[in-house]
């Protein structure tokens, strides 16, 4: 990954606004292309849109989240052929361009918890996440058997968009790291219900992933 010696501070792409500061800790979320649909999306947005404006950021999350929870979309990023290539590629640069202080895999998101360095702009890591496994991941089964299904997912992998949020303090810190582990309960991994973080190999809870993947450690 190129070192950019640029951070942009705050500034606004698209819809949300985005933190990019050096040696910062960004929670940080992403999505498949499919996992809002345009007609939640437009409900989300009336939503929001009623709100004093400094609270919108947090209720957008807020709503974004409640619905991928609902497991919206093809779902593949806990198959087996996929969850691998995105590990391979965070950990890739891991120590370098940031530090991965949590994580977990969830079937149409991601969430992570980094402590970003001085001089990778945050949207440079991303886009280098989104674009390398992308390519990867449109070359998998899972992937081939989603696209049968939807055609409209043959053109992308991942929304254009992400969500971050920088850690204002050792509370939020607690409460994100908290957030981040308790994301998968609820959810089934072989036939069972997760009922603790630890029951969800594809997270930062536990040691499991570790079997689950072929880079070396």
């Amino acid at each position: 990954m190129r070192k950019e010696n640029q951070h942009k501070g705050v500034y606004r792409p698209h819809y949300l606004p985005h933190w990019d500061y050096p040696d910062v800790r960004q929670f940080i979320t992403y999505r498949l292309w499919d996992s809002l649909p345009k007609s939640q999306w437009k409900i989300i947005s009336e939503q929001v849109a009623i709100v004093p404006e400094e609270r919108r950021r947090t209720y957008m999350g807020h709503l974004m989240e409640e619905w991928l929870k609902t497991g919206s979309g093809c779902g593949i990023l806990t198959a087996p052929d996929v969850y691998p290539i995105i590990l391979d590629d965070w950990f890739q640069h891991n120590k370098t361009a940031y530090e991965i202080l949590e994580w977990v895999i969830m079937p149409n998101h991601v969430h992570l918890l980094i402590k970003q360095y001085s001089g990778y702009a945050l949207k440079d890591i991303i886009n280098n996440w989104k674009s390398y496994t992308s390519h990867k991941i449109k070359e998998t089964a899972s992937y081939r058997r989603a696209i049968a299904n939807n055609p409209e997912f043959v053109d992308s992998v991942w929304f254009p968009n992400y969500f971050d949020r920088m850690i204002r303090g050792s509370n939020h810190n607690r409460k994100t790291r908290q957030y981040i582990l308790d994301n998968p309960i609820g959810l089934t991994w072989r036939h069972k219900t997760v009922e603790k973080p630890e029951d969800w190999p594809l997270s930062s809870a536990t040691e499991q992933w570790k079997e689950l993947i072929s880079f070396p450690r």
